[in-house]
């Protein structure tokens, strides 16, 4: 499967897509870190001095490869090895049909969100890694009946995920409200656990603002504010709106990816419906929808990377759907093997016209 990972992303790696806005200012900033030991850059822009995690990982990666762009995207493609690693590990957990389970893979290799995502250097792929590594700690979690530990190590990389993106700080808002709920359930003392997974956000933040950050605490606030990345209390419900619109043309890319993004729906609908029999089920279904209208609230506007880890949910509960019908009728199956062949030809019309275009520099 790794090999069908890179093979599929390995090819025109420089050349689609094409270089996007941010991607040499994300460069520059850990070009600059790994030269002075400071978050900021030449270029201007704020790509990374704020949420600063993928730039500082970054920063090392470059000091033993040159600093090109196919490099840049190539250290991305690492990040989704390990990404898919650990989604097998988690299809394999909780997925108990071989065919079911290869399927699913299938279509996390080939989805046309992720393909692009790991093609650009962006902070979105490490976000993506700590928000999966999460998950694992969360499904883990399920199977637990008293204090486990697997509470923390996930809310210690989703502390991690909000120091690369703040759409990790959606999935930690979340993953808050669950832990609070089991804590409480299984009557467990809440303060150690939160404590204990919020210590090393706390930490890294503090040492971030003392020794790298151009800027406080406060006038990073100001400046997502002012930016419009975070809305004003007046623009959040025309935001929301705008955001709904461009789910239409930059998700579902009109028409285009609409049997997708149909069944991603379909696969949240049910998930949501086994509430009463099912809580990993239920928990995924309703975490994708509320992250999705969160994202649409709090960020203006929402950018087709920040779906990505939404799609990994629902690629994991069609896997869920497929799994549990496939005793009953093994046609369910189909409705996996439809998404992969969708998103393949997707991928190789996007490279196709690809072919002819000279590698950006």
């Amino acid at each position: 499967m790794l090999m069908l990972f890179w093979g599929m992303n390995i090819l025109f790696l420089d050349r689609f897509p094409s270089i996007l806005f941010d991607e040499p200012l994300y460069a520059d900033t850990a070009y600059f870190f790994s030269q002075h030991g400071t978050l900021s850059n030449i270029l201007g822009g704020y790509s990374g001095k704020q949420f600063f995690l993928y730039p500082l990982i970054l920063s090392f990666y470059i000091k033993i490869f040159e600093p090109t762009l196919f490099n840049l995207r190539l250290f991305n493609l690492f990040i989704g090895s390990i990404t898919l690693w650990l989604f097998i590990l988690i299809t394999h957990r909780v997925i108990k049909n071989r065919w079911v389970r290869l399927c699913t893979i299938a279509c996390f290799i080939s989805s046309n969100i992720l393909f692009v995502l790991y093609r650009i250097a962006r902070p979105e792929p490490l976000l993506i890694l700590f928000l999966v590594i999460s998950l694992y700690f969360f499904i883990k979690d399920q199977e637990k009946h008293m204090f486990s530990k697997n509470i923390i190590y996930g809310g210690i990389c989703l502390s991690l995920a909000m120091l690369c993106h703040p759409m990790g700080g959606i999935y930690f808002g979340l993953y808050c409200l669950y832990a609070l709920y089991v804590l409480i359930k299984r009557r467990i003392n809440i303060i150690n656990p939160f404590f204990i997974s919020l210590l090393p956000l706390s930490v890294i933040t503090v040492l971030f603002f003392l020794f790298w950050s151009e800027k406080t605490f406060l006038e990073t606030l100001q400046f997502l504010i002012s930016s419009g990345r975070v809305p004003s209390q007046t623009s959040v419900l025309g935001g929301f709106f705008d955001n709904l619109k461009r789910f239409y043309v930059g998700y579902s890319l009109g028409l285009k990816r609409f049997i997708l993004v149909a069944l991603e729906c379909a696969a949240i609908g049910w998930g949501m419906s086994q509430w009463k029999k099912k809580q990993l089920e239920s928990t995924l279904g309703f975490i994708a929808l509320f992250s999705l209208l969160l994202g649409f609230i709090v960020f203006q506007p929402f950018l087709r990377p920040y779906y990505a880890f939404f799609t990994v949910l629902t690629i994991l509960l069609l896997g869920l759907f497929g799994d549990k019908h496939y005793k009953r009728n093994k046609r369910f199956v189909s409705f996996l093997i439809l998404y992969a062949l969708y998103s393949i030809i997707g991928n190789a019309y996007i490279l196709y016209k690809s072919i002819h275009d000279k590698p950006n520099t």
